[in-house]
């Protein structure tokens, strides 16, 4: 059947366009609210951060996880712990996201044990993610509990969290930091995706322990492997070749990166 082209056409006197969405009094609060929040955690502005905290409480928003993970991530981005453990005890509803916050908090002031703590709580509630280890990794690397790091690393094995590439260059850092420079090894030769950072990572960590013509293995291995090194890698040579009096080997690194 041939229809007429008079019929397929759409009258457009007679088609309402779609009417725009206009955000609510409620909605817009919240979106300022979580933009407003974000870009006090980039300034590290607290004290604004602050006052953006109190309208939350009087708008009655502070029941929202996004809002709460949000203020969380604020005040332990601006070294303000004590506020974000008083909000991390009082927040209804816990993520991942809020206990992962509260730890890298309590890990960057070198807070381990309370670091430990958490992550324990954590557990009877929630399982954690690959963040999550890195923030432990990160934790028991300052304390050099080796048992534990291994520990982690076998249940990131178990549940698949160690095919992601920030995990395994943590998991190098720990290993490194902790003095178990054969098992960092290792992560790093079995690791497909390693980089600048994952070579960079056990460099130092080797020279941190004093093995620096192993250091100086490993970055000619990375030159061979096609990575090239950056600021921190070089430094690190340089500070291992001093040690050992390698001249020739401080000269050119000089004139490559001259």
């Amino acid at each position: 059947m041939i229809h007429n082209t008079q019929d397929l056409l759409v009258d457009t006197k007679t088609t309402n366009p779609p009417k725009p969405h206009h955000l609510s009094q409620s909605e817009t609060l919240y979106s300022d609210a979580i933009s407003s929040l974000r870009s006090c955690t980039t300034k590290r502005n607290s004290k604004l951060g602050s006052c953006i905290h109190a309208k939350i409480l009087k708008s009655g928003l502070d029941s929202d996880s996004l809002i709460n993970n949000s203020l969380l991530d604020m005040y332990t981005k601006c070294d303000q712990i004590e506020y974000a453990a008083k909000l991390f005890d009082d927040m209804p509803n816990r993520t991942v996201v809020s206990w992962t916050s509260m730890m890298s908090g309590y890990s960057q002031k070198g807070f381990v044990d309370e670091v430990l703590i958490i992550f324990q709580q954590m557990l009877a509630s929630l399982p954690p993610n690959e963040y999550t280890l890195c923030v432990l990794l990160q934790a028991c690397a300052r304390k050099r509990v080796s048992k534990l790091i291994e520990i982690i690393h076998g249940f990131a094995i178990k549940y698949g969290y160690d095919r992601d590439g920030f995990f395994q260059n943590s998991l190098i850092d720990a290993y490194a930091k902790s003095g178990m420079l054969g098992s960092a090894e290792e992560v790093l030769y079995r690791f497909s995706g390693r980089d600048v950072v994952s070579w960079t990572t056990a460099i130092s960590g080797h020279v941190g322990n004093g093995m620096m013509e192993r250091a100086l293995v490993l970055f000619f291995q990375m030159q061979e492997d096609g990575v090239q090194p950056n600021v921190v890698t070089v430094l690190s040579i340089l500070m291992a070749c001093s040690s050992i009096r390698q001249y020739r080997v401080i000269q050119w690194v000089h004139m490559d990166w001259s």
